[in-house]
């Protein structure tokens, strides 16, 4: 008897690779979401910057949140490395939905949706194929919340065309739903509310404009922020959070500059 259980100890640690070998996969699927990693195009080659995208297929009904949920919900984490190099790469976020239950403001992604980003792969790379591993974590709403994760690995060949599964062109088309510049801003804070200044070049090539703050519990989403026009400057009002009980505890301190980076033209 000894023996048997010793043998079946041996058989158990000689199969553990290639079962922990079958767990990478190349897409996630349940009855709520599926997640995949896609390529604009049908075939990759060294020395060009290949454009591809997380896309996630949500059932009728359900919902995941944008990287700051609002006021309930989890940021859904995209975190995505390449054999390229070791650097992360981070994918372009949609404008989500904006949703005001019972006062209660959530940022939210349904149906289906492209999460896109880019790799150079130099000519003088080494390997015949190109790897993309991807850690995935989301919670998914309808009238109950389940959260998740996943780990997705894709190996594609270089200049071979790729399985029709592993290709969507509307990756390109989708493009067109994100920002294509980012702006010079600068922002200050009062006790109530602080305000946005974005300079402008032409007050009319704005056809719509939404402001979704990435920091969580800084902004109160359910106000709308004010917006007006000053020579070349866009002014948003913005109505700040009353967080424990401080009218706006960051008014001493976070008066300050920034400027945004222009995309890489490949996205606009």
């Amino acid at each position: 008897m000894k023996n048997y259980f010793i043998l079946l100890a041996f058989l158990f640690l000689i199969l553990l690779p290639f079962q922990l070998i079958s767990l990478k996969k190349e897409s996630y699927k349940d009855k709520r979401i599926r997640i995949e990693i896609l390529s604009s195009q049908p075939t990759i080659s060294k020395g060009d910057t290949l454009v591809f995208a997380v896309k996630i297929t949500l059932a009728k009904g359900w919902h995941i949140y944008w990287v700051n949920p609002g006021d309930a919900g989890e940021p859904t984490i995209l975190e995505i490395s390449s054999n390229v190099d070791n650097n992360k790469i981070v994918p372009l976020f949609p404008v989500p939905s904006y949703k005001n239950t019972a006062s209660i403001v959530t940022l939210e992604y349904h149906n289906v949706f492209f999460f896109p980003f880019q790799i150079f792969v130099p000519p003088s790379f080494q390997s015949d194929t190109l790897a993309i591993n991807l850690f995935a974590r989301w919670l998914v709403c309808r009238e109950k919340c389940v959260p998740g994760t996943t780990k997705l690995s894709l190996k594609l060949p270089f200049s071979t065309t790729l399985a029709a599964h592993l290709v969507d062109e509307k990756i390109i088309d989708n493009l067109k739903n994100f920002p294509k510049d980012s702006l010079p801003a600068r922002i200050e804070f009062f006790e109530e509310y602080a305000n946005l200044k974005v300079h402008i070049i032409e007050n009319k090539s704005i056809q719509s404009l939404f402001f979704y703050p990435i920091t969580e519990g800084l902004f109160n989403l359910e106000q709308k922020p004010d917006f007006s026009f000053a020579g070349n400057e866009l002014l948003i009002k913005l109505p700040c959070c009353n967080m424990f009980g401080v009218k706006n505890p960051t008014s001493k301190v976070c008066s300050k500059s920034f400027t945004q980076i222009k995309r890489n033209n490949i996205f606009g």
